[in-house]
């Protein structure tokens, strides 16, 4: 090779190699803003050259710090109305009891309050802060309400007298088996139709749901702050008003339960499957999780998975 074309092979080379410095550049300062986001929507520019590295690199970033990254929307990088405390179903103790909760301020919404959620309240610190606390109950399985009578007893005395308001359709219900020990003056209880009225700081629809014979389950429509979430609760369906609810984008959040197991209790992965088309599953988020190997298997199929 003559030296003239060599001269012009390296120069080709060098300047390749200055185009791949500056996406790497660029790369890092993209991900340099995604670490430090804030609450609010940020915007990521995404190049054409190495755009789609970009793009992985950022989906993935945000997985570890539990963003979502939507680039069928505007790339915008929003925070989930709802986290979580635990993604576990009854006996997966190290995903602990699947509970979530909204915080603004001192006042805070917690859905469902199992064995192990106080526990992890305290751990957290997730009601240090708290002068107003209100608990959703989906039903009164122990994985679901196991440590609610601590809670009120923990709110009243160790919080300055935080009087919780516990909401559940049928209150005589909850007070009946679940409650009779804790003295009335410590809560305030409401049907989803009472609170939404008197006390309005959140709007609750209950939704009646298939999960046992011997026992009421419901799931929920919840607005907070304009926002309409579906928060399942334990069941084996998904009810048709729901489902096309979903399918006509009428819920900003998604909340799923699903098992590994066929049975007429929880609702089976392979229904999920068949019921969610490939592009819509990454807008259900999937709870109350048996093991890992389900959560993997939800993954793979590209459902949502909460990050504890």
């Amino acid at each position: 090779m003559s030296l003239f074309r060599k001269f012009f092979k390296n120069k080709k080379l060098i300047e390749e190699n200055r185009k791949l410095k500056k996406e790497n550049i660029k790369l890092q300062k993209q991900l340099s803003i995604l670490k430090g986001l804030p609450e609010k929507f940020i915007k990521i520019d995404i190049e054409k050259n190495n755009g789609e590295n970009v793009k992985e690199l950022c989906k993935e970033l945000c997985k570890e710090i539990d963003f979502e990254y939507d680039l069928n929307y505007n790339q915008k990088i929003k925070e989930k109305i709802l986290k979580f405390i635990g993604i576990g179903s009854c006996f997966n103790y190290k995903m602990g009891n699947t509970s979530a909760y909204y915080k603004n301020g001192n006042s805070m919404l917690l859905i469902d309050c199992g064995e192990s959620v106080f526990a992890k309240l305290c751990k957290l610190k997730i009601l240090n802060d708290i002068e107003e606390l209100t608990i959703l109950i989906t039903h009164l399985h122990s994985d679901h309400v196991g440590s609610l009578s601590t809670v009120i007893f923990y709110a009243y005395y160790a919080l300055n007298g935080v009087k919780v308001n516990v909401v559940y359709p049928s209150k005589e219900d909850i007070v009946e088996k679940i409650l009779f020990l804790v003295p009335s003056q410590l809560y305030d209880i409401y049907t989803p139709e009472e609170y939404s009225k008197e006390v309005a700081k959140y709007t609750f629809k209950s939704v009646l749901q298939k999960h046992c014979s011997d026992i009421a389950a419901y799931g929920y429509e919840i607005v907070i702050d304009g926002k309409k979430i579906y928060y399942s609760g334990d069941t084996s369906s998904i009810p048709t008003e729901i489902y096309n609810k979903f399918l006509h984008n009428e819920y900003t959040e998604f909340y799923q339960e699903v098992s590994k197991f066929q049975n007429s209790a929880h609702l089976y992965i392979g229904d999920l499957k068949r019921m969610f088309k490939k592009d819509r599953r990454k807008d259900v988020t999937c709870m109350h999780l048996d093991d890992d190997e389900l959560l993997k298997e939800l993954e793979k199929a590209g459902f949502n998975i909460p990050k504890l």
